[in-house]
C-alpha cells in the first residue's frame, strides 16, 4: 500500500511585511518569518517534500463562475519546488524552485495559515495537490456544489436559497464601517435617536448616549421584537447606509439579543473606551474575515480585550456572525449546547468567558472549517450550524416543557418566590437572584429538564400575565396576588396530586405570608 504523502503550502508574508516570494525564489530558500512560531512544524518538513508558495484572499468580482454576488476564498499559487535541505532550526529550508511566477488561482478549499500541510488522502486535497503540482485543472462545478459551498454558490435552480439574508447583513456591515471615523459618529447618533423615537426603542431613548458601537447598532434589528418591526428597522438602515442588497423578508437562523441586554457597552465612566474598543475590534474582524492572516494576532488580542468588558459576553459572537455569517461561529447557549451534545467540539456547554479566549475561538473556527468539508458531517457552514442548533434547542425546550406541566411549574415557582421574598423581607426580587438560589434545587427536582433557565423565564412570564407578578424592568419583579376568581382559576392542575387551587384574593404583602397558604393534597 502506497504511503500517504504530505505536501506543504507556505506563506511568504509575515506580520504585515512585504511579500518575500521574489527573494525566496532568487535565493532558493524558504524562511519562517517568525522567531517563536511554527518552529517545530518547519522541522518536520523532509528533504524531497514538495512545497508551494501561496497567498490567500477573498474575491468578489472577475471570477470564472457565477459567485452570486458573494465573496469567494482564493488561494494563489506563486511557485512550486522540492525541499533539498532542512537546517533543523525551525527557520530555514533550501528549495529547488522548479516553477515560478505561476499566479494560478485555486478556489474554495483554501487555508490562510502560514504553513498548511496537505495529505493526499481525500478528494479535496487530492484535487488541490494535482492542480498545484501536476497542472490538472480544478473541477470548479464540483466544488461549487459540494456540501460546504452548495448553499452559497451551487446550482439551486427553482428554489429559494437558504440564508438569503447573508448578503444584506454583509453589506450593512461593510457600509457601517465608515463610522469608524469618530468625526462622523454624530451623524450616526442622530439617526439612531430618530430610529429609537420612531420605533419606541426604549433601551436607546433618553439614555444620554453620545456615542454607540457597531454591534449595538446592528442589534436594533436583531432583538426579540416582531419580525415586521425588524424588517422596517432594517429598511431604515438600508436607506441610511445606501445598501443596494434587498432587505430580507425572513430572518431564519439569525441569533438575537436579549431585550434586557441590548447594549454591548456599559453605562459607566468607561463607556467611551469600551465603545472605541468595540469599533476597533469590528474593523479588525472584518479585515480578518477576508482571509487576511496579517490580522490574526490582532484579532485574538482585541477579542480578549472586548470579551473582558462587562457587557460583552457570548453575545459578542452574535455580532461577529451578523457581520460575516460564513466566517464566524455563534457561541450563545443554543450553539454551545449543540456543539457539546451533538458535535462534541466543546467539552462544556456551560463554558464561561473567563475560560475562553481569542486563540480558543480561532481554533474552534479552524476545526469547524475542516469538518464542514467532510461529506458525512451533519452541517457544512456556520449559518447552517446555527439554524440546526436553534431548531434542536427549540425542540428540546418544547419536549422538556411537555414533561413538566405549566401548572406544576407555576405552582412550584410561586412557592419558591414566596420563600425568597420572606427571607429577604421584601416582595421585590430579581430573576437572576432567584436562579442563583434555586437553580440546583430545580435541577434536582426536575432532572429531565435541561433548560431550567428558559423554563423559569417562561413561567415568570405566565405568572406576570396572570397578575401574580408585576414586572418592574431590568429582570426585577414584584410578587402580587392572583386576581383570578372562582370561574377563572388559572392554576389548577388536572392531576390532583399537584394542586387544588390558589386561594389568595388580595395584594400579597409580607405580613400576609404566614396567613396565606398554598393547599396541596
Amino acid at each position: 500500500m502506497e504511503a500517504i504523502k504530505t505536501y506543504w503550502f507556505l506563506s511568504a508574508k509575515f506580520n504585515g511585511s512585504e511579500d518575500q516570494t521574489e527573494r525566496f525564489v532568487k535565493l532558493g530558500i524558504w524562511e519562517n518569518g517568525y522567531d517563536n512560531k511554527y518552529l517545530n512544524t518547519v522541522r518536520t518538513i523532509s528533504v524531497g517534500d514538495r512545497v508551494a508558495i501561496k497567498s490567500t484572499y477573498n474575491l468578489k468580482k472577475n471570477l470564472p463562475f457565477d459567485n452570486k454576488g458573494q465573496a469567494v476564498s482564493v488561494m494563489e499559487i506563486k511557485a512550486t519546488g522540492i525541499v533539498t535541505k532542512n537546517y533543523g532550526d525551525g527557520k530555514l529550508l533550501e528549495v529547488n524552485w522548479q516553477k515560478k511566477n505561476l499566479n494560478k488561482k485555486w478556489f474554495f478549499y483554501t487555508n490562510m495559515a502560514t504553513i498548511w500541510s496537505v495529505k493526499d488522502d481525500e478528494w479535496l486535497s487530492k484535487q488541490l495537490i494535482n492542480f498545484t503540482f501536476y497542472n490538472e485543472p480544478q473541477d470548479i462545478d464540483y466544488f461549487r456544489n459540494a456540501p460546504y459551498w452548495r448553499s452559497r454558490y451551487g446550482d439551486v435552480a427553482n428554489r429559494t436559497q437558504l440564508f438569503s439574508w447573508v448578503r444584506f447583513y454583509e453589506a450593512i456591515a461593510d457600509n457601517l464601517l465608515i463610522y469608524l471615523d469618530k468625526s462622523k459618529r454624530s451623524i450616526l447618533m442622530e439617526f439612531v435617536n430618530q430610529l429609537a423615537t420612531e420605533f419606541k426603542l426604549s433601551y436607546l431613548l433618553d439614555k444620554g448616549l453620545q456615542d454607540i458601537c457597531p454591534f449595538t447598532v446592528l442589534g436594533t434589528f436583531n432583538r426579540h421584537i416582531k419580525e415586521t418591526t425588524r424588517i422596517e428597522i432594517a429598511k431604515k438602515w438600508a436607506e441610511f447606509l445606501n445598501i443596494e442588497e434587498s432587505v430580507p423578508n425572513s430572518f431564519e437562523g439569525i441569533p438575537l439579543l436579549n431585550n434586557q441586554l441590548s447594549w454591548f457597552f456599559t453605562n459607566s465612566e468607561n463607556q467611551q473606551q469600551e465603545i472605541d474598543n468595540l469599533w476597533e475590534f469590528y474593523d479588525i474582524a472584518l479585515k480578518f474575515s477576508n482571509a487576511d492572516k496579517n490580522y490574526q494576532d490582532e484579532f485574538k488580542q482585541k477579542f480578549d480585550l472586548v470579551m473582558s468588558q462587562p457587557y460583552c459576553s457570548w453575545q459578542l459572537t452574535n455580532g461577529l456572525f451578523w457581520i460575516r455569517p460564513h466566517a464566524y461561529v455563534v457561541l450563545d447557549k443554543v450553539s454551545k449546547t449543540y456543539l457539546t451534545d451533538e458535535l462534541g467540539l466543546i467539552k462544556n456547554k456551560r463554558l464561561s468567558k473567563e475560560h475562553f479566549n481569542g486563540n480558543d475561538y480561532l481554533k474552534l473556527l479552524d476545526n469547524l472549517a475542516v469538518r464542514f468539508n467532510e461529506d458525512y458531517f451533519p452541517i457544512h457552514s456556520f449559518p447552517e450550524l446555527y439554524l440546526t442548533a436553534l431548531r434542536k434547542y427549540q425542540s428540546s425546550i418544547s419536549h422538556n416543557e411537555s414533561l413538566i406541566s405549566n401548572n406544576q411549574w407555576q405552582f412550584k415557582l410561586l412557592q419558591l418566590i414566596k420563600e425568597l421574598c420572606q427571607k429577604n423581607g421584601t416582595d421585590v426580587f430579581q430573576r437572576k437572584e432567584f436562579l442563583n438560589k434555586y437553580r440546583e434545587q430545580l435541577e434536582e427536582e426536575f432532572p429531565n429538564n435541561s433548560v431550567i433557565g428558559e423554563s423559569v423565564s417562561n413561567t415568570l412570564q405566565r405568572l406576570r400575565d396572570k397578575d401574580f407578578l408585576q414586572f418592574l424592568g431590568n429582570g426585577k419583579y414584584r410578587l402580587c396576588s392572583d386576581n383570578i376568581d372562582e370561574q377563572n382559576e388559572e392554576i389548577i392542575e388536572s392531576d390532583d396530586d399537584i394542586v387544588e387551587q390558589l386561594l389568595v384574593k388580595q395584594p400579597y404583602t409580607l405580613e400576609m405570608f404566614n396567613s396565606r397558604k398554598l393547599f396541596c393534597r
